[in-house]
């Protein structure tokens, strides 16, 4: 596997790892988005909902073979990343949350309201010291995913959102010099059915184990500290070329 598709699994892995898994609301089907980073970067996203299940499909537009999936079971705290191109996918647990951060911004909503893709929406405005966030969400569609990292702009607004127990069909975070670092626009909204092999591993698929990938443990024990702190580094980067393309 490539290094920087390895990253975008680690990264992903550690993005989904981190943050506060929710779902509810009776809404079963997919919403996709489209998304637009700063710098151009644009990227497609599927997003699939099951009861306590969730399915979020990525796939670059600038590069076709880059694409993860990660399934989420939330009854069961259990995370797989999938690995089309590869036929692989590895399991990690989703670590317990409660006590994590709080967004604290101002979270107004303008009043406006519109319909999108055949839902009602309203705008809601969320600010902090970073930036600002305008959301167009509706009600009834159950509790964005949030993948937040530390707070910040560009990461709150999905606490906020969540807590109104709205969910987001158009989101443009800008920063406080009012350049547009990110937006997300959806694009389908399908209340639909959903397969249960869509939230399982395909059985061609070869299960990977993180830790032998990445080295193993008898290579970690051979670790200086100083290549410990170098690995943490290397993290940390591969994650940095991720986050910028979520809007979460």
């Amino acid at each position: 596997m490539s290094k920087k598709i390895w990253g975008l699994v680690l990264g992903l892995m550690m993005i989904f790892g981190m943050g506060s898994l929710q779902a509810g609301g009776a809404f079963e089907g997919e919403v996709d988005y489209h998304l637009v980073s700063k710098g151009n970067h644009e990227s497609d996203m599927k997003y699939l909902m099951k009861k306590k299940k969730i399915r979020v499909e990525i796939q670059s537009a600038e590069n076709s073979g880059m694409q993860s999936i990660v399934v989420m079971d939330l009854a069961v705290k259990k995370m797989l990343v999938l690995m089309p191109k590869n036929k692989i996918y590895m399991e990690n647990a989703i670590p317990d949350t409660k006590g994590g951060s709080k967004a604290d911004g101002t979270w107004t909503k303008t009043g406006k309201t519109d319909v999108i893709l055949g839902r009602k929406a309203e705008e809601w405005v969320y600010k902090t010291k970073k930036g600002k966030v305008s959301v167009w969400a509706a009600p009834g569609m159950g509790k964005f995913l949030s993948a937040q990292g530390k707070p910040g702009a560009s990461d709150d607004w999905t606490s906020a959102i969540q807590a109104k127990g709205l969910f987001p069909l158009k989101m443009t975070y800008s920063d406080n010099d009012g350049n547009v670092v990110t937006t997300m626009t959806a694009t389908k909204v399908d209340e639909k059915n959903l397969a249960d092999c869509l939230f399982v591993p395909p059985s061609e698929y070869k299960k990977m184990d993180l830790n032998g990938v990445m080295g193993g443990p008898s290579k970690r024990k051979e670790s200086s500290k100083s290549k410990e702190n170098s690995g943490d580094s290397e993290k940390k980067d591969l994650l940095s070329e991720v986050k910028p393309n979520l809007p979460f």
